[in-house]
């Protein structure tokens, strides 16, 4: 299963602006991560937290998905199903519009490809 989830992350895991790549579970338990800079592990520490919140309100429906802007990056938080969230760290120099698309797209892969 975490070849298929690696190859259907690929778009975000070889874009340049993308800092990290995860996939966490409702709970906050991190079951996918990609980290391509060593410079964004404090905003991990710091996410692990606010993960565990932003998971609970979209478990809850009061949220459908989430955006953040953490100092020079742009924090993304799209359910891939029930039980799982995708979470995409993204610096300032990445194309908003085309994240959105590649977010979107690979959501919409994942609950036609991947059982959970």
């Amino acid at each position: 299963m975490r070849e298929q989830i690696k190859e259907l992350l690929k778009p975000l895991i070889l874009d340049e602006g993308i800092a990290f790549v995860a996939i966490y579970r409702i709970d906050g338990t991190p079951i996918f991560v990609d980290i391509k800079r060593r410079g964004v592990v404090d905003i991990l520490h710091w996410l692990e937290e606010q993960v565990k919140i932003l998971l609970y309100y979209l478990e809850n429906g009061r949220l459908s998905e989430a955006e953040i802007k953490i100092s020079s990056y742009r924090l993304f938080l799209q359910p891939l199903s029930k039980s799982l969230v995708l979470t995409v760290l993204a610096d300032d120099t990445i194309s908003i519009y085309k994240l959105r698309i590649d977010i979107s797209t690979i959501r919409n892969e994942f609950l036609s490809h991947v059982r959970v």
